[in-house]
């Protein structure tokens, strides 16, 4: 799922005071360091829980593998990996990759990651009995999500993003997942509010709305060489090049 820009809401949330420092964080880094550019801290999770990590601090986080839950407590900061999602991955052995349900404020971001592998955990008044956002976990929280990738990540709800009770925005993000194509349309769907499929299948329905309004002026020999082009992909290829079509339709 590739997403220009898309704004998930349902609860507007005051501003805290923020700060501006900056952590940096190398998962090849010996622990526990000092956060500096020369001495970076070895792990996300201990970046964030130092008493020297404050509202508004961004921590800048080197290329690698970080195999732990991303826990934003009640801190709004922003998680930045500037090398990008080819090269930053992360990726728990239990739990979901990232975890915002401190009440984190409009400042807080999250940037340039792979989420894999995520598994939902049991939060909130929807999820309290049955895994919810195994890539992302947003309870009565603000976030910006840019250039991330969310893939291979599992829950009853919203296996790739759930949100309840607060506001994302995802800019040039994707979900994929390896699979059959329902299992596929279950996992971009964005479960919101009561958690149910419904929401997330209005969001689909509205997509596939905009992308066939280009079908009507569309001459025949376009159509003939789509055809030919999508001929043999697996549904996940087909699924995410039909989202990656309809946003930029929309956006353009």
């Amino acid at each position: 799922m590739h997403i220009p820009h898309l704004v998930v809401t349902s609860l507007a949330l005051s501003l805290p005071c923020l700060a501006q420092g900056t952590w940096y964080v190398d998962a090849a880094a010996t622990a526990p360091g000092t956060g500096s550019l020369a001495d970076p801290y070895a792990s996300i999770q201990y970046a964030i829980d130092q008493q020297t990590t404050l509202n508004g601090d961004t921590i800048s986080v080197a290329p690698g593998i970080y195999m732990e839950t991303v826990d934003l407590r009640n801190k709004t900061l922003a998680l930045d990996a500037p090398q990008g999602q080819l090269v930053t991955s992360i990726e728990p052995s239990a739990g979901p990759c990232v975890l915002m349900r401190g009440g984190q404020g409009a400042g807080t971001l999250l940037r340039g990651f792979t989420l894999r592998g995520g598994v939902g955990t049991e939060f909130g008044s929807v999820s309290a009995n049955a895994p919810a956002g195994g890539g992302l976990f947003l309870l009565d929280a603000q976030a910006r999500v840019e250039d991330c990738l969310v893939t291979l990540c599992d829950a009853q709800f919203g296996a790739g993003i759930y949100v309840e009770g607060g506001e994302l925005v995802l800019v040039d993000t994707r979900a994929v997942e390896n699979g059959d194509q329902d299992a596929l349309l279950r996992y971009v769907r964005l479960h919101v509010g009561d958690g149910s499929p419904e929401s997330g299948a209005k969001e689909i329905d509205k997509a596939w709305i905009e992308a066939l309004k280009a079908l009507i002026t569309m001459p025949d020999t376009d159509q003939e060489f789509i055809n030919e082009t999508l001929l043999g992909q697996d549904h996940a290829t087909l699924a995410h090049l039909f989202f990656r079509l309809h946003f930029y339709l929309v956006k353009h």
